[in-house]
């Protein structure tokens, strides 16, 4: 994390917002990872789908929002997600010194993690006890998904004001 004169400093190169496009693709994608792994545990039992659907939806949808995004540069303004919009519309303003050291930064690689391993796990369970194709083409989708997450990382981190400040950056 570079410094200058006591602050954090940015990545003045970065976007200042980013294309609508890009929001609502990594969005969309968010939600088929998050069905998918509702679908998945919901195949061991449904009242464990609908556990996993309404944690890892407050989780990433509120929990993060509060915790990172408050603190970051794109509160308020697309980013490429669209999240600091959607964390102006719930939370006040953080301040971006506490961003690096956040709760949030730090948990938000097991949250993430948790959307593939836990249902992965699961469906492995499943395919164990008694194959089905269903499971396999899941569990194929689900490894396909968190392919898909951590490949476009580096690209959105590239064009980000955050790049130099963010522990979890994919561009530095």
């Amino acid at each position: 994390m570079e410094e200058k004169q006591g602050k954090l400093k940015l990545f003045e190169e970065g976007l200042e917002e980013y294309p609508p496009m890009e929001a609502f693709v990594g969005n969309f994608f968010m939600l088929l990872w998050i069905g998918a792994g509702s679908l998945a545990c919901g195949l061991l039992h449904p009242v464990l789908g609908w556990v996993f659907l309404g944690l890892s939806f407050f989780t990433i949808y509120v929990v993060l929002k509060k915790l990172v995004c408050t603190n970051c540069y794109y509160y308020g303004k697309r980013c490429s997600m669209g999240w600091g919009k959607l964390a102006a519309l719930m939370f006040k303003p953080g301040r971006i010194e506490r961003f690096p050291t956040s709760v949030g930064i730090k948990i938000a690689p097991a949250v993430y993690g948790s959307l593939t391993a836990i249902p992965l796990v699961i469906l492995v369970v499943l395919m164990l006890k008694r194959f089905h194709p269903v499971q396999l083409g899941l569990f194929a989708f689900l490894l396909v998904l968190g392919v898909y997450s951590w490949l476009s990382r580096p690209r959105a981190c590239a064009r980000c004001k955050m790049r130099y400040i963010c522990p979890g950056s994919a561009a530095k």
